[in-house]
């Protein structure tokens, strides 16, 4: 029996849009083989200490490292002393090419971070990512130093996965993935920081590439300035429509996304850099209403339109610098559902638009025992909502089939926010380096504000191995649309959360890296649910467009995370490398009851497997294995559910069951050749090698197939992938 989609909000269960998952307590949906896996293998790093040597650089790309003359002058603004991070050392980094080598990844950034230590995932056939028993919603994009609002296509605010992300890891360089005790520089967060930097141009002559695979096609090209300066363009649009009209959710997904940087040394000390940022998306589902084995009920039709612009004036000074940054973003999407077996009739519609203007300015000091570095941030954010669901839903949190929370808000407004931190490290004595931070944000929509102190030390115990400790506080706003989908919902505090962390890291003589880690989070004021007393926003991964998760909510939740990591990775120059990681976790978090409940993330066991071997200075095969311990989800109520003929979760035991463990194992083989002094690289790969079933959520089937029994879907099969790149 095929399932192709799921009963409520189909589109933005299968594709990011969003997903409500109370584990069970989601709606369900087949990802089926083209909607795209997760990700990735090749090994994740960490920076040493700053006096400590760092592990060896890892390279996928068997051609030589092209010199830029802009490295040879001071213009990316993440050289200078400011790129100190208060968890240099501790934060995940990778490069371009460990992307681009990872098996399954399909050259995708949020597919890649799947396997990172502390990162899980709902399902593998989408790139939400999870971390350190956080909410998806709870993650935090940058680019160049540029807060994004959103970096997937198919996906809307209140989600941070999708189908896959609008920049192409071609036009990036690497990227550090901040997941506890981050500086006070960022706000807003409660997870975890992507910070992506594109890749540093060429200055002195054109170069390109032009690639096709999965994920789409297109290009990247680098264009010299004079001799002051050089801009990227990067273009890729989706081919997964133009093979097909179904990928197996009723639709097939349209998208394309541009990315343009430009950066201009006006003098020794000055630099200008520019960044655009531009993405589309259409998504239109219409069941089969004669197939008995589509379980959808509603045509969906979504659009989504994003744009990021920015310009950034860094100068630099003998012991520092200092930044003036200016952007803006514009986030518009429309959502359309209608009954596909009720005459076209109107359920859902929304029409979603943000345009925040930011004013950005910090500076930065540095001596030989003391950096320091503070600024502010101040923002105009346009909002227009509209959520209509005018007839409301008989939600499957009830047995009473009486639609409620109907409900059509409109929110027009222009709220003002602002924040200013500051945080310092000192050289204290001999290899102890202390920390302390402190950031104060408000938040313009209901007037909140809160106070985030945080505080760590390093002490280094040789040149290759420290410990690392620390404290620290933060907090965000619940994501718009679950505080504008129901009009009493606007006055939701902040979400907060305390972290600390303890670990050790080291680096043998041979290049290898090891770090362990300790960590805790005990959240407070958390959305849940007034009408249904054991439901919380922590049984949610992805709330958006999903009608009957607009309900009234206060901030009355509390959670606790208790996690352990291990991980270890060779030098990646050797013939034969490899990464392995462990993390065992417990995620709980209580309702208006005060019941303390597994989270719908809760997966005690993670692990990841990662690994190559360069068959030859052009040919190289990685692979990956990957398992978790399986997802938590709520059962139905059988009898009610299929008296009534649609889904009813039994709410006395959210959470309480737990699928079948999760493992995959993926391959890939890279292979490049020299074309007329031009390198083509070939690649081929296949993701669940072995084939497995794994268990994805329950759905109760409608019409001729309801019964008493719970079908199970799986996640992604057994499914082949390639594609190739020219670089000229």
């Amino acid at each position: 029996m095929k399932i192709k989609g799921s009963q409520k909000a189909v589109t933005v269960a299968v594709c990011g849009l969003a997903m409500a998952a109370v584990s069970s307590v989601s709606r369900a949906q087949q990802m089926t083989a083209l909607t795209l896996p997760n990700a990735l293998p090749t090994a994740t790093s960490t920076s040493p200490l700053p006096d400590a040597p760092m592990p060896a650089v890892k390279s996928a790309e068997p051609v030589a490292p092209r010199e830029s003359v802009m490295q040879n002058i001071d213009v990316s603004v993440r050289d200078d002393v400011h790129a100190q991070s208060p968890d240099e050392g501790v934060a995940l980094h990778a490069t371009a090419q460990e992307v681009s080598l990872a098996a399954g990844a399909y050259n995708d950034v949020p597919r890649y971070l799947q396997t990172m230590p502390g990162v899980s995932f709902d399902t593998d056939a989408r790139n939400t990512y999870l971390v350190n028993g956080g909410n998806a919603m709870e993650n935090t994009f940058v680019l160049d130093g540029v807060e994004m609002p959103n970096i997937n296509h198919i996906s809307t605010n209140g989600s941070s996965g999708g189908f896959v992300s609008v920049i192409d890891t071609s036009a990036i360089s690497d990227i550090t993935l901040h997941k506890q005790l981050y500086g006070s520089e960022y706000g807003g967060t409660l997870s975890s920081v992507l910070d992506m930097h594109t890749r540093v141009p060429e200055s002195d002559q054109r170069h390109g590439e032009l690639d096709l695979g999965y994920a789409g096609s297109g290009f990247v090209l680098e264009q010299p300035i004079g001799r002051i300066g050089s801009t990227l363009t990067q273009y890729r649009h989706s081919i997964v429509n133009y093979l097909t009209n179904d990928i197996g959710l009723d639709g097939v997904p349209d998208y394309h996304s541009i990315l343009s940087t430009s950066t201009i040394a006006l003098s020794d000390r000055d630099t200008i850099k520019t960044l655009y940022l531009s993405s589309g998306d259409t998504l239109n589902i219409s069941p089969n209403t004669e197939d008995p084995d589509d379980p959808n009920i509603l045509n969906t039709r979504f659009g989504g339109n994003r744009s990021t612009g920015a310009v950034t004036w860094h100068r630099a000074e003998k012991n520092g610098g200092s930044d003036l940054q200016l952007n803006y973003s514009s986030v518009t999407s429309t959502t359309s559902q209608t009954s596909a077996y009720n005459n076209d009739a109107p359920v859902y519609s929304d029409r979603l638009n943000e345009t925040p203007i930011t004013m950005k300015y910090d500076a930065y000091l540095e001596t030989s025992r003391v950096h320091v570095q503070g600024g502010f941030t101040w923002s105009h954010h346009s909002i227009d909502y509209n959520i209509n669901q005018a007839q409301g839903f008989p939600t499957p949190y009830s047995q009473d089939p009486t639609p409620v929370d109907a409900s059509n808000t409109s929110y027009n407004g222009a709220p003002h926010n602002y924040a200013v931190y500051g945080e310092g490290t000192v050289r204290a004595v001999g290899k102890l380096e202390l920390q302390a931070g402190l950031r104060g944000e408000h938040w313009g929509i209901n007037n909140s504000a809160a106070w985030m102190p945080r505080a760590g030390a390093k002490l280094g115990l040789g040149k290759r191995s420290f410990l690392f400790g620390g404290i620290g506080s933060y907090s965000q706003m619940p994501s718009l649309p679950i505080m504008l989908g129901y009009a009493s919902n606007i006055g939701l505090k902040p979400m907060r959360n305390v972290q600390t962390q303890f670990g050790f890291s080291a680096i043998d003589r041979f290049g290898g890296h090891f770090m362990t880690t300790v960590y805790t989070r005990r959240y407070s004021d958390y959305p849940v649910s007034t009408q249904f007393t054991s439901l919380s926003l922590a049984d949610m991964v992805d709330s958006f467009g999903q009608p009957y998760l607009y309900m009234p909510m206060v901030s009355a939740g509390r959670g606790k995370v208790l996690g352990f990591e291990a991980q270890y990775e060779t030098n990646m120059k050797r013939r034969v490398f490899a990464q392995v990681n462990l993390t065992s976790r417990s995620v709980q978090h209580t309702a208006l009851d005060g019941v303390w409940r597994r989270a719908n993330y809760d997966m005690p066991i993670l692990g990841n497997l990662l690994g190559g071997v360069r068959l030859s200075r052009r040919q190289v095969l990685t692979g990956r294995y990957s398992y978790h311990s399986g997802t938590p989800y709520t059962p139905f109520l059988l009898d009610e559910s299929y008296n009534q003929q649609r889904e009813i979760y039994d709410l006395s035991q959210v959470n309480a069951m737990r699928g079948t463990s999760y493992a995959r194992m993926d391959l890939r083989y890279e292979i490049n050749l020299p074309v007329r002094h031009k390198n083509l690289k070939i690649y081929s790969g296949m993701e669940n090698v072995l084939g497995r079933s794994n268990f994805y959520q329950y759905v109760m089937l409608h019409d001729a197939y309801w019964g008493h029994t719970p079908y199970a879907l799986t996640q992604m099969g057994r499914y082949m992938d390639g594609g190739m790149s020219w670089s000229f």
